[in-house]
């Protein structure tokens, strides 16, 4: 037992000491969950938006270590230029490609909508994208999660319990309501998030209750299968975010076996998608949209998918890095 203990304890400390591989796997697992279904095969990739719950995760985990050591401020500008110039980008060649598909008409308000993340809230402009919005939201509500999280000792109660009485909330919701999708993309990966913000606290005060909070989210997952009800468009992100933590113990405990996996060409190649996974990201919401509104599910589709995600992603992965340079130059990255 205690072999099998200091295995997961070391499984734990390979998950978190290499998020550029993870966040790769969970990268390459959305492209090709987003891929044209050109064939039979590739419905396999159809659960491989719980990428998206790794992504949460390591942002939670790796968004305590900004605070610490900036002020709010700054924590706040940091994250804006960030994110804003890849979503404002986003945004008007998404607007471009459904105004000239004709899926759209956009007058100068739904511009202002869209380029500001006002349409995800449905006033005015046309769907964007879920992921970046929600971000904004996420990166906006940590201060106040970071606060809580620090002085949760200071209330004599577990972390294990605070993430179980959130997991059920979460649940709780899910189970009830039935909201539009995008709502529910980033109102049932709430946990997971939560979960990485704990597990730095966790590795400050050299605990590790990692296999605890992945039993409890399965614990709250079995739970959903009895509490459902009607949240259709919700409850599917909230079942992959409570299996997320299991499977990505299991992806650390094979990495840990065989450490090849991150030390070969091959892995130095996912870590590479993994560090640009945000431009691969923007990348990728555009060649989606592309095949949807030209190609459909076809093998063209897919071919033309690929090519436009790896030529998109490269120039973006040039853009900010520039864009890098200019903050550094201008004193913001100081």
């Amino acid at each position: 037992m205690n072999k099998q203990m200091s295995c997961i304890s070391k499984s734990t400390g390979t998950l978190l000491t290499n998020k550029p591989f993870f966040l790769g796997i969970a990268m390459l697992s959305v492209v090709l969950y987003h891929a044209p279904h050109a064939s039979s095969f590739m419905r396999v990739f159809e659960a491989g938006f719980i990428g998206v719950d790794f992504f949460l995760f390591f942002s939670g985990y790796s968004l305590c270590y900004s605070i610490k050591k900036r002020s709010l401020g700054e924590f706040y500008r940091r994250r804006f230029w960030r994110i804003a110039p890849l979503f404002v980008l986003l945004a008007i060649v998404v607007s471009l490609l459904k105004t000239v598909s004709g899926k759209v008409h956009l007058n100068v308000f739904d511009w202002f909508c869209n380029l500001t993340t006002l349409s995800y809230y449905k006033i005015g402009g046309c769907f964007i994208d879920w992921y970046l919005c929600a971000l904004f939201l996420f990166y906006l509500a940590f201060p106040l999660l970071y606060y809580f999280g620090s002085k949760a000792n200071l209330l004599k109660v577990s972390n294990i319990v605070w993430l179980g009485v959130i997991a059920l909330l979460i649940c709780g919701i899910v189970s009830v309501f039935d909201i539009s999708w995008w709502y529910g993309c980033a109102i049932g990966r709430i946990p997971i998030f939560c979960l990485g913000v704990l597990c730095y606290f966790d590795q400050q005060e050299s605990r590790n209750n990692y296999k605890w909070y992945s039993l409890v989210f399965l614990l709250v997952f079995a739970l959903s299968v009895f509490l459902y009800l009607k949240g259709t468009n919700m409850r599917g992100f909230f079942i992959t975010d409570m299996v997320a933590p299991t499977l990505m113990l299991l992806i650390a405990l094979l990495v840990s076996r065989f450490p090849i996996m991150v030390n070969s060409k091959m892995g130095g190649a996912i870590e590479y998608i993994g560090t640009h996974s945000l431009e691969i990201y923007v990348a990728n919401v555009i060649s989606e949209l592309t095949w949807r509104l030209y190609f459909g599910n076809s093998i063209m589709g897919l071919v033309v998918y690929l090519l436009l995600n790896t030529v998109l992603a490269y120039l973006l992965i040039l853009f900010n890095d520039q864009l890098s340079k200019i903050k550094i130059i201008s004193g913001e990255n100081k």
